[in-house]
């Protein structure tokens, strides 16, 4: 085949060659390109041609930037053929170094080929042959997931009997489900595969990066096998780091019910483990490998020793002998700290709630450790189907711990004795149970309580090995920082998980009592502030921010950053100077998600969308569970940037995270509106509307309405707009959306009423808002589809001196009006402008006509 064209493809060169087929490097000289083509060989089983093309059209739905690329699926001559993104690399086996990778380049590859098999697992695609020949490592050192030849599509939800038929009919066909000495115990025995199955395999790859071998291994495949149906469970190299081995371990558990469920869960606990000092090494030769040396920690360390010494805080031998005599806690600087919360054995709801917030309020002001969000403990009981729960107690705080990958717990309680009180916390291994540290504090009356949390903190700060010098220099006392009253505290405390939940009237409410039980109150007089200016009496809002302003110097960072950003933006309407807090707070603690979503959020209102992605990026790495950081991240992707590959990722990842999640169906159906796709979309926007029935994501409701028509179902496009109104009754733009289905149905009586109604009701708001540039262009294109085209235009003149903005709405109307070129000429100029919003120009209804115009077709083409 060298030199031969496989179609427009010149054969250049052999690069391998298998049981299924020969993979070549070629020339696309259509696109100019090297790409890489697998190509059936002479004399393969015809049965194995149906299952290249199997494979090509599981793989080609992975759109990933560590899974190789799928370009097209082709025939010339009988023989079918692949052509794949050409990947220049090695194979992670043959850059293993003989005793394994440092740990960090384990965490960083482990973190990428996670990510990847839990995008394909979102998908419903389990791969059933991962190993290390399978992943090829490129010159710019991103691991590459290869060869999804067996890999087996189910139905995202399904389980039982579907699986198993469909596994059982594909390892008859294939005889052969994976590589031996990297297939789960299950697949051995040949049951069916799942992603647990994968994430064994998973596992396995883990274990080979970090330390050289693979855990089980055999003279022969058979011996190999009762090796791993038989052995105790795998054990791991003292050497290796605690936390990687705590991972692995749980991805090679023998029962599958044991290990994480998905790889989403692994890549999740990969995140959480830290590097330390103990267990870096030189990084090993070969192409992109690179390790980032603690050269920072180094110098804090040396810095704080310095500083103790000059302060005269702490002798330096008692600093190392300490650091000698207490080895057991394995936490290094950033590492994370998962809370439950307080066990409350005095029997006074009083500090059922407060002594949460006064905990974590003194341990978040430290620039060491890093404390879960509540976010995601919220969602770790959601995915252990404990939702329901209202606490998280040492039992099911260790639970979450294990399954999120976090290795340390920290477990407070509080207890009286004849009038005064007990503090305590323990730091526990989730692992073993083990307790590795405890600390107390008494408290002599009730009122003393905050102050002993307070030093419970600090104590607790120290354990986990931060410097004297580094606490004393990052530390407000908290009854000057949020509250000397317990009972204003906790009423703080509960309207904080009210205005998390939504729940606005109450929380308001609650942040009321706060202050007025302490009238001091600056971080309660801040968040009634912010909640009024938000939602209900904007000048009242205003002013209590105001009044925060003056005493904001007092509060913690965190509650700092709040007050000034949120003040810089809606009294100063100053967003450079808002960002600028927030880069500020994030230089000090560059692991809070909740800053990073902010600042991306203020970049998203400057149109600073590239700022925006990489700070919502960041979120999600810190805190997978943020799902609001999903929605921004996608609201860009999906339109201001037209990148619908990458709202198609993030989307299946939220989606891996929480499967039920209608905004995350809702934005992954608008990216396959915006690739063209509409029977994806359908299924993927039925399946928000289903999983919101409240509803909160309308737009979800009228984009599947548009995609049935864009598809010819006009009956049941109008039957989900007609429900709109059932649901909303003043959903104004329903009512046109089913009068232009009626159009297009030919049942122009129905069609007239919906319009007409449209147009009474637009009439009536445009009375007190006549300055509503999108209700006018409605209503004119309303009059437009009625016949009055003097109408509609004269109200679209009138639109044009009010704003030069909706370019798809006016191009819209020129399509009602008979002005095809006129509205393609507007949208060329609102893409040139900088429009990217092509979803709403694959759905817009005006634009119906328009859909698939050469013209049309082109001006997408250059907003990617």
């Amino acid at each position: 085949m060298i030199g031969e064209f496989l179609g427009h493809y010149r054969i250049d060169a052999e690069l391998g060659s298998g049981a299924m087929g020969v993979v070549y490097r070629a020339y696309d000289s259509r696109l100019h390109r090297t790409v890489a083509i697998k190509q059936l060989q002479r004399g393969t089983p015809e049965v194995a041609g149906p299952q290249l093309l199997e494979e090509a059209r599981a793989a080609a739905t992975l759109n990933h930037p560590n899974i190789c690329t799928i370009h097209e699926v082709g025939e010339v001559g009988g023989h079918a053929f692949i052509v794949m993104e050409y990947i220049d690399g090695s194979t992670l086996t043959s850059l293993i170094p003989k005793h394994g990778f440092p740990l960090e380049i384990v965490l960083e590859y482990g973190r990428q080929i996670a990510d990847a098999v839990a995008f394909a697992h979102a998908g419903g695609i389990v791969h059933r042959d991962l190993k290390c020949s399978n992943i090829v490592i490129t010159k710019e050192g991103r691991p590459k997931v290869l060869d999804f030849g067996l890999a087996l599509r189910v139905p995202v939800a399904s389980t039982g009997e579907d699986q198993q038929s469909i596994a059982t009919m594909t390892a008859t066909r294939l005889g052969v489900e994976g590589t031996p000495s990297y297939m789960s115990p299950e697949a051995l025995r040949g049951d069916r595969s799942n992603p647990r199955s994968d994430v064994w395999s998973l596992g396995i790859v883990l274990y080979e990066m970090a330390t050289g071998h693979r855990p089980y291994d055999g003279p022969t495949p058979f011996q190999l096998a009762a090796r791993v149906l038989s052995d105790a469970p795998v054990e791991v190299p003292p050497s290796m780091a605690p936390q990687l081995a705590v991972v692995i371990k749980r991805c090679l558990a023998k029962q599958p019910e044991r290990r994480y469920q998905q790889a989403g869960e692994v890549r999740a606990a990969l995140e959480a483990v830290q590097p330390s000092a103990n267990h870096l090494a030189p990084a090993p030769a070969g192409p992109g490998l690179s390790l980032r040396r603690p050269k920072a920690a180094v110098i804090a360390i040396a810095a704080a020793v310095v500083l103790m010494l000059t302060l005269g805080i702490e002798p330096l031998r008692n600093a190392v002998g300490r650091a000698v005599s207490e080895p057991a806690i394995a936490f290094a600087e950033r590492d994370w700290l998962l809370v439950s919360d307080f066990a409350n054995h005095t029997g006074d709801p009083i500090f059922d709630r407060s002594l949460n917030t006064a905990l974590s309020a003194g341990l978040t002001q430290s620039r060491y450790v890093n404390v879960v969000p509540s976010s995601r403990i919220r969602e770790g009981l959601r995915r252990m189907e404990k939702a329901d729960l209202t606490r998280a107690d040492e039992a099911t705080a260790r639970e979450i711990a294990l399954r999120e990958g976090f290795r340390l717990v920290l477990a407070p309680a509080v207890t009286s004795t004849g009038g005064s009180y007990l503090l305590s916390a323990s730091l526990i291994d989730p692992a073993s149970g083990t307790t590795l540290k405890s600390e107390t504090v008494h408290a002599r009356t009730k009122d003393d309580v905050l102050v002993a949390v307070d030093e419970l903190s600090i104590k607790i700060r120290s354990a986990l090995g931060e410097a004297s010098a580094m606490i004393a220099g990052q530390t407000k006392p908290l009854v000057k920082a949020t509250t000397g009253s317990l009972e204003a505290l906790q009423h703080f405390s509960l309207g904080r998980e009210a205005h998390i939940a939504q729940q606005l009237d109450k929380a308001r409410t609650l942040y009321e009592e706060a202050l007025r039980i302490d009238p001091s109150f600056t971080a309660a007089r801040a968040s009634l502030g912010i909640i009024n200016a938000e939602f209900f009496d904007r000048a009242r809002g205003l002013e209590l921010l105001s009044q925060a302003l003056k005493a904001v110097d007092g509060l913690t960072d965190s509650e700092r950053v709040s007050v000034l950003g949120f003040h810089a933006m809606a009294v100063e309407r100053n967003l450079e100077k808002a960002a600028g807090h927030y880069k500020t707070f994030l230089a000090l603690h560059p692991d809070v998600a909740s800053a990073h979503n902010n600042l991306g959020r203020i970049y998203m209102q400057m149109r600073r969308f590239k700022d925006a992605i990489a700070e919502l990026q960041e979120t999600i790495r810190l805190d997978p569970d943020l799902f609001l950081a999903y929605y921004s991240l996608n609201s860009v992707y999906l339109y201001e940037v037209a990148d619908m590959d990458s709202a198609m990722a993030t989307a299946l990842r939220q989606i891996a995270r929480s499967p039920r999640s209608a905004a995350a169906y809702g934005q992954l159906g608008a990216a396959y509106a915006g690739k063209g796709d509409l029977r994806q979309a359908e299924d993927a926007l039925r399946k928000s509307v289903e999983f919101d029935p409240a509803p909160r994501f309308l737009g979800d409701h009228y984009r599947l309405g548009h995609v049935l028509r864009l598809q010819g179902r006009f009956d049941e496009a109008r039957k989900v707009h007609l429900h709109i109104l059932e649901i909303a009754p003043k959903e104004m733009s329903a009512h046109y959306e089913a009068g232009a289905v009626s159009q297009l149905m030919g049942d122009e009586a129905a069609a007239r009423t919906y319009l007409r109604t449209l147009v009474a009701e637009a009439e009536r708001n445009l009375k007190d808002n006549s300055r509503d540039g999108e209700r006018q262009l409605e209503m004119a294109s309303a009059w437009a589809r009625l016949g009055n085209l003097a109408r509609a235009e004269s109200i679209a003149r009138q639109v044009e001196a009010l704003t030069r903005d909706l370019h798809v709405e006016r191009a819209g109307l020129q399509v009602l009006l008979g002005k095809t070129d006129d509205a393609l000429d507007t949208l060329e100029r609102a893409v040139k402008n900088g429009y990217r919003n092509v979803v709403w120009l694959r759905l817009n209804t005006d634009l119906h006509a328009l859909q698939g115009h050469p013209r049309l077709e082109d001006i997408i083409a250059q907003m990617r």
